[in-house]
């Protein structure tokens, strides 16, 4: 893949500032501080974590209690217990409550010391920044200009897909060097998934239009269409409407995007399963009610964010 002089550029200069503030931080006093800090955050959350597991112990078993004393309760009505029995499991439970709550507190308060470690952290690296603010300021200015660099790139030389899938050219594009116009469609991305039922995901029909009465064609109308491997008059009709059409013509024709918002469902109530590279033909139904019918040359699949 091709990258621009530019980009190079841009990504040589940021590895130079990021050696220089790297040299420049190393040995400070306030990275140590800043390791040392970052060091007892570290077993705090381990000891947290301790903590926790304690108190889950401790939920538990506290659950266990209440089931037997709801037992002895009933033991005791019927003077299989003692009351002395029952009240050493009582407490039982005040031990198990105060136990877990112990705990919580305990917790709560190595959070909130962990909180303010993070904001002495907070200050060191201010602290550091100032000591080296020449240096950070040049990491931050070629950081910007790599950015700016790496997105003109992706302008140039990219082509974003809305989803994961594998990619399909059509025909006219399978070489190099071939001159393609604004608006023109150039690819299919196939979902990696194979759940294409009517309304699982939304599917696109790239029609064909000569340029002779396609200036009645307009973005809304209906579309009704016939597909060659599920013939009409066994299947029906499925509906669609028109999305968009090419801004420019190719080949004395435009290419039409047809959407289908109630998935491929037919006139007939049938479901027909989608398939890459489907056929047919679209009769577009413009304002004067007139059927334009034209070839379904290919058939894709997209999804619409």
């Amino acid at each position: 893949m091709m990258v621009g002089e530019e980009l190079k550029s841009s990504f040589a200069d940021f590895l130079k500032a990021h050696r220089e503030y790297d040299l420049a931080v190393q040995g400070s006093k306030q990275q140590v501080l800043e390791k040392q800090v970052r060091s007892q955050i570290w077993k705090i959350q381990q000891n947290i974590e301790i903590e926790e597991k304690n108190k889950q112990d401790a939920e538990r078993r506290l659950i266990e209690v209440r089931k037997l004393i709801k037992k002895k309760q009933e033991d005791f009505s019927l003077d299989k217990v003692t009351y002395s029995d029952l009240q050493s499991t009582a407490q039982n439970i005040q031990y198990q409550e105060n136990i877990i709550a112990g705990y919580q507190v305990s917790i709560n308060n190595k959070q909130l010391e962990i909180s303010r470690l993070k904001d002495k952290i907070s200050d060191f690296i201010i602290q550091l920044r100032e000591e080296n603010r020449s240096s950070y300021s040049n990491l931050l200015q070629a950081s910007n200009r790599l950015r700016a660099s790496l997105e003109e790139w992706k302008k140039q030389y990219l082509i974003i897909a809305q989803m994961d899938g594998l990619v399909t050219l059509f025909n006219q594009f399978g070489t190099d060097q071939k001159y393609v116009k604004q608006g023109e469609a150039l690819m299919a991305i196939v979902p990696l998934d194979s759940t294409w039922k009517s309304g699982t995901n939304k599917i696109i029909g790239v029609v064909s239009l000569p340029i002779e009465g396609s200036g009645r064609v307009a973005h809304g109308q209906t579309v009704k269409v016939k597909f060659d491997s599920y013939p009409a008059h066994e299947f029906g009709l499925v509906a669609g409407v028109v999305i968009q059409k090419a801004r420019l013509p190719r080949n004395d024709t435009y290419t039409i995007e047809v959407g289908f918002p109630q998935g491929l469902n037919t006139s007939f109530g049938e479901v027909i399963n989608f398939d890459q590279q489907m056929t047919g033909t679209a009769s577009i139904i413009t304002q004067d009610k007139r059927f334009i019918e034209r070839i379904f040359d290919r058939f894709i699949a997209v999804f619409r964010q």
